[in-house]
């Protein structure tokens, strides 16, 4: 991801993973960041990801207002929204490693 300071305490924020075999898999972000703390960031914007394997093969997207924490001794904050669109079955880990 790229992050660049915006105004009043935001970053925007967007990249994306794909892995290194041709694969129809990513995780897309784009939005803005702000530090609520020194381990949790308040996040607007939209995450997109997909695996073909999971949701049918179509993408998940979340929008709006997330919350990204690292707990413990973590070296990443990891979203907390982890359902995945396809429901209560599929855990969807995305992580911003500092």
């Amino acid at each position: 991801v790229i992050i660049t300071p915006a105004e009043k305490g935001w970053y925007t924020i967007k990249g994306e993973q794909v892995p290194r075999k041709n694969s129809d898999s990513y995780v897309r972000i784009n939005g803005r960041i702000r530090p609520v703390n020194a381990r949790e960031l308040l996040f607007e914007g939209t995450i997109e990801s997909k695996v073909p394997e999971i949701n049918q093969g179509k993408a998940c997207i979340r929008s709006g207002q997330k919350t990204f924490k690292a707990t413990g001794t973590r070296q990443y904050w990891r979203l907390q929204d982890m359902i995945n669109c396809e429901g209560g079955t599929v855990t969807d880990y995305i992580d911003i490693y500092f």
